[in-house]
């Protein structure tokens, strides 16, 4: 009985010592949370009990799930105005890390969900459409969603201001990825494409007005030589209209699997489901009950620290 009492001892102690530093942590992190959101108060509170809502409902610690809210509005400053918006991208940029199986970081994972929406002008409504199309991507196609983000952050713009939408943009991407040109190569050539196509005088060839897979239909039917392609889409651009132009069928094959997709939520939800991702959401509900607890002690403790 002696020993069973010394070791219920030593667990409340350590249970509490845990408490107190998981506390300590857990506040540090939403004051970083606020220096660089600016959020306090009513906001602030916000914040902090979504983080707390992540590390019980994720494979997130709460302290890592502040430190994803904080890279997103990092990645999409807009979203500082919002807090329920911000809590939304985050959550979003939490499916995709999980997504990919620990292959993805949290940062990669925030940064090509707020820069996509912020390439496309969309809104937070629209970050998890964006996140399956994302996971869908690299699932059924041949670039990852880190290169595939950098080709983004190139032609990003472009795509939107032709009226490209996301998924046929990242459709294109992954066309090109089978050719070997990816990442900010595949974003830049495809930037260019969109801008000569969009900017021709020939109205059948502007994808704002035809659509991306009918502009470049409407190229091919025009039987042009080799040294007339590279007169309209420049020597650095060739290779990659080309093998556009001959794989316009892929680009719409890939297109379709990419629009009106889940694959984000699945690839979470098996990722998580086995005893790794049990005792990741252990862990993090156990932080989570800890920083609970350590908070009720936190006010008197920095008093007494005073």
């Amino acid at each position: 009985k002696a020993v069973g009492a010394a070791l219920a001892s030593a667990a409340i102690a350590k249970f509490f010592t845990d408490a107190t530093n998981a506390a300590k942590d857990f506040n540090q992190s939403i004051s970083n949370l606020s220096a660089i959101t600016g959020a306090v108060g009513d906001d602030l509170k916000f914040l902090r009990t979504a983080a707390l809502e992540f590390g019980e409902t994720t494979t997130l610690s709460a302290s890592e799930a502040a430190g994803a809210l904080k890279l997103v509005a990092s990645a999409k400053p807009d979203l500082l105005a919002n807090a329920q918006a911000l809590k939304e991208v985050a959550a979003q940029a939490v499916l995709l890390a999980e997504a990919s199986g620990g292959t993805l970081a949290l940062e990669d994972a925030a940064k090509a969900v707020g820069k996509s929406l912020n390439q496309f002008g969309a809104e937070a409504s629209e970050a998890a459409r964006f996140v399956n199309v994302l996971a869908a991507g690299s699932k059924f196609g041949s670039s990852e969603v880190l290169a595939t983000s950098e080709a983004l952050k190139e032609a990003g713009v472009s795509a939107s201001g032709a009226k490209i939408s996301f998924e046929e943009t990242n459709s294109a991407i992954q066309v090109l990825a089978k050719s070997g040109v990816e990442g900010s190569q595949a974003g830049t050539a495809l930037r260019n494409i969109f801008l000569k196509l969009e900017t021709d005088t020939n109205q059948n060839l502007r994808p704002s007005l035809v659509g991306l897979s009918k502009a470049l239909e409407n190229v091919n039917a025009l039987n042009e030589t080799g040294a007339q392609k590279v007169k309209r889409f420049g020597l650095e651009n060739i290779n990659a209209a080309q093998f556009l132009l001959k794989n316009i069928s892929a680009l719409d094959e890939t297109t379709s699997k990419l629009t009106g997709t889940n694959t984000a939520i699945e690839q979470s939800t098996t990722n998580v489901n086995n005893l790794a991702g049990d005792l990741k959401s252990l862990g993090s509900a156990y932080e989570a009950l800890a920083i609970s607890v350590g908070s009720l002690a936190d006010d008197e403790m920095r008093r007494l620290t005073q």
